[in-house]
């Protein structure tokens, strides 16, 4: 049976927004309304991928259920590399015999040097580039910020997730997948810090976790605001 990691098509030491493009490309993939005018074979499939995707999501995309499905593979013999340990056919533990090679951690540090001296030399080489593009953004941001105290109105966070539930509001996240709101106090799950589809759009930078709907919207989900609101 495939682990969640392989039905995202990710490693298993990916990080949090490796694992996420992957769901939502899966998602894309999968999600009825891409199948629709299929064959009731090719949707009964599709609907059936999109619930493994789904369940590899909501245990892969929550950090607690992560770590406690990681530990899950340890224990099937499936352990992911990053919790692999060098070890002998008598299940006891070893290290790694390159580890006591002088040479070997020679090597591997020189090459780890000339990795860094080369990413310096790539970062010096981009400046220029880089205070061309950061103009340019400024201007595109300065006219936005005009724009917007000329018109009174605000840059769209995405599409309208209903249920009075507004980006910037505080919510506990209910089974169904669902979301109620509250008030912005410790207790709160989460804070609403913008919105998707599964189709087309992808959350913001400061999103932690995401819920998904039924109807494809997400809902992008950030840690709270210290003291509230």
């Amino acid at each position: 049976m495939k682990t969640h990691y392989q039905i995202l098509g990710v490693a298993d030491d990916a990080d949090h927004k490796t694992i996420q493009t992957a769901y939502y490309r899966a998602a894309r993939k999968w999600h009825p309304d891409n199948h629709s005018s299929s064959s009731s074979t090719q949707a009964k499939k599709a609907e059936e991928a999109m619930r493994r995707v789904n369940q590899a999501w909501d245990v892969l995309g929550d950090k607690s259920k992560r770590r406690s499905y990681d530990r899950e593979l340890i224990q099937r013999g499936a352990a992911t590399p990053r919790q692999k340990a060098y070890s002998t056919d008598d299940g006891v533990t070893r290290i790694d015999p390159r580890l006591l090679d002088r040479d070997y951690l020679h090597n591997r540090r020189t090459a780890q040097q000339e990795e860094i001296s080369n990413n310096h030399s790539s970062v010096l080489r981009a400046v220029p580039l880089v205070g061309i593009i950061g103009a340019l953004l400024l201007v595109f941001v300065l006219s936005a910020y005009a724009g917007n105290d000329n018109t009174g109105e605000t840059e769209s966070t995405g599409p309208p997730l209903g249920g009075g539930i507004e980006v910037g509001d505080c919510v506990d996240i209910t089974t169904g997948p669902g979301l109620i709101e509250r008030s912005c106090t410790a207790t709160a799950d989460a804070r609403v810090v913008g919105s998707a589809t599964v189709r087309t759009g992808e959350c913001p930078a400061e999103a932690t976790e995401t819920v998904v709907f039924a109807n494809g919207l997400v809902a992008c989900l950030g840690p709270l605001i210290s003291g509230g609101g």
